[in-house]
């Protein structure tokens, strides 16, 4: 008797290993990052950060884009945000919180001051890795911007392939 399985369509690891009649026409998370990494290394790009939903795509995405990387490159900071974040500013300040801290360099405690200080912010990394959705990233593009993280090469997963990142983030 033939078992037949009606499902979601998935591109999950091991999927084809279940039957010979099954076949994958997605990508898989694994192919996504491996993919990535080798981009990247063409591109020379050595540091990065990693903006990530906390959620188990954007999670999955990240450990093997980390995984990948290996000796390939160094990671500057892995940021996970909520899910439902549209405002991505405290995220931002924590990854310049993060680069401030790596230099040594004292964060004040003065809010006036600390506003000073990120003004002056001017990123380390080479690269911006955000598996998010084509809406998220959107909101996110702009807001960078907003805090001196301009001119890095923003690297993205299969999620963005969307009219809505154009429509959102074109400029950015």
């Amino acid at each position: 008797p033939a078992r037949v399985f009606l499902g979601p369509p998935t591109a999950g690891a091991g999927l084809t290993g279940l039957s010979p009649w099954i076949f994958r026409n997605a990508l898989t998370n694994a192919a996504q990052a491996a993919a990535t990494v080798r981009y990247c290394t063409e591109q020379k790009l050595r540091k990065f950060v990693i903006f990530h939903a906390d959620d188990p795509y954007g999670r999955d995405l990240a450990k093997l884009f980390t995984r990948e990387l290996g000796k390939h490159g160094e990671m500057v900071a892995t940021i996970g945000y909520a899910p439902e974040t549209n405002d991505f500013g405290p995220y931002i300040r924590k990854l310049i919180e993060i680069e401030f801290r790596s230099l040594k360099v004292p964060i004040p405690e003065d809010e006036k001051d600390r506003k000073k200080l990120f003004q002056a912010y001017s990123p380390s990394f080479d690269a911006l890795y955000l598996p998010g959705t084509a809406e998220k990233v959107g909101l996110l593009l702009p807001q960078l911007a907003f805090y001196n993280i301009t001119g890095k090469a923003i690297i993205g997963s299969n999620n963005w392939h969307s009219p809505d990142l154009l429509e959102r983030a074109g400029a950015y």
